[in-house]
């Protein structure tokens, strides 16, 4: 469990995350899984800059969150749908 510590804003001791507001409890714990997944998906891979990188479903939020990464790490993105 997590617990913040002294000088935290935002936050009380013990809690783990408040969810956005106006946005229901569902789509809000969607959002970790959908951007760490994108985001696994090009770790393992070891895209560096300079590489070129073809992600299939990038119009998804997942694919969205893959592109992301691997142009962040530099690479030239190819998206299809």
């Amino acid at each position: 469990m997590i617990k913040i510590g002294p000088g935290a804003q935002g936050f009380s001791v013990g809690d783990l995350g408040q969810d956005p507001q106006g946005l229901d409890l569902i789509r809000a714990a969607a959002l970790p899984l959908v951007t760490v997944t994108g985001n696994q998906l090009s770790s393992p891979t070891g895209i560096k800059a300079g590489q070129s990188v073809m992600v299939v479903g990038a119009v998804g939020n997942v694919g969205r969150s893959a592109v992301f990464t691997a142009k962040e790490r530099g690479a030239t993105v190819i998206a299809g749908s």
